[in-house]
């Protein structure tokens, strides 16, 4: 939870890419905290979209954006204290790597930071969404424990585009704001893989529709996964703007596992049958296309206090919030 909740009320904080994984998880602790939230879509004209966060969040302000357009922030970010910058495309495939992945991902975060530490503006903290796909790098012995510290610089546009949008992403954000004099205001959140509960019924999110194939279709990717939960996110950007402090910080697991084991974890926490006849086992895969590696959370756990979940409460909470909220029908 937010530390100063008595102390938030007339407090605005903007979050972009509202209809976000993260981003809705986020919104719901700022406004359990107390703080006036306003959000970011690109276009107010779908309807489907906003009127699933004007459900979820009836308090939600909501403001027309879009990555790629010059000015379009100015408006959601006049008055506010904290902008929280969640808004990026998370696609491992795309057919254009440029146009669909690193262009939206690098020009939004200049447009996001370059407007919020604009000279007239009265926002004083910007907390950027990154990934530890900025951090990671394959090129690491087994025995490296990767920290904030480390910087994906390996990683090429053909083989991983994903990675290398991250990257340039944060990297631009840090270097505006060093540019704007603001590097002090800046913090960076390094998630790893998120899981955890949703709060809308949306499955264009790259870990609702891995989880939900994997239990419906024993869908496994022969992939090693560190991960972290959604609610631990999502205090950690609040944490970041309220403590006033600065740099990167990973959110995520010391060590990985992989979506077999994921099931394994429903399977045995699930107790009513219906439930246990939808999911279908995994085939545990034999090789895998990524080394295992070891991740340091001391930042965020000694900077911003927050402790990491386990991937069990992580797991067995978003498979229910999938059953709950029909994305897994159980007829």
């Amino acid at each position: 939870m937010s530390e100063s909740k008595n102390n938030n009320e007339g407090v605005i904080a903007a979050v972009t890419g509202a209809s976000g994984y993260v981003a809705g998880e986020l919104i719901q602790q700022l406004l359990d905290a107390g703080y006036t939230v306003r959000g970011t879509v690109r276009s107010l004209a779908n309807k489907e979209r906003v009127d699933q966060l004007r459900e979820a969040f009836p308090d939600l302000e909501l403001f027309e954006a879009d990555l790629l357009k010059p000015g379009s922030f100015r408006k959601c970010f006049e008055g506010a204290t904290y902008v929280f910058h969640t808004a990026s495309p998370f696609q491992l495939v795309v057919d254009d790597a440029h146009r669909d992945l690193i262009e939206p991902a690098v020009r939004g975060t200049e447009e996001v930071v370059s407007t919020a530490f604009a000279k007239d503006s009265s926002v004083k903290r910007v907390v950027v969404t990154s990934s530890i796909a900025a951090i990671k790098r394959p090129d690491k012995p087994a025995d490296h424990v990767f920290t904030e510290e480390d910087w994906n610089d390996v990683a090429t546009i053909d083989k991983a585009p994903y990675f290398v949008s991250k990257v340039q992403a944060e990297r631009k954000a840090w270097a505006v704001a060093k540019e704007l004099g603001r590097s002090a205001d800046l913090a960076v959140i390094n998630p790893s893989f998120v899981l955890g509960p949703m709060h809308s019924t949306r499955t264009d999110s790259t870990s609702v529709r891995v989880m939900r194939d994997l239990l419906t279709k024993g869908a496994v990717k022969p992939y090693w996964y560190a991960s972290c939960d959604v609610r631990d996110v999502a205090l950690a950007h609040i944490r970041a703007a309220e403590r006033n402090v600065t740099g990167r910080f990973i959110v995520s697991r010391p060590t990985t596992s992989t979506s077999a084991d994921w099931t394994a974890i429903v399977r045995k926490a699930t107790k009513d049958a219906k439930l246990l006849a939808v999911i279908v086992d995994p085939v545990r895969q034999e090789k895998y296309t990524n080394p295992r590696i070891q991740v340091s959370h001391a930042r965020v756990t000694e900077l911003l206090g927050v402790k990491i979940r386990t991937l069990e409460e992580s797991v067995t909470d978003m498979a229910a919030a999938l059953f709950d909220l029909g994305i897994i029908s159980v007829e």
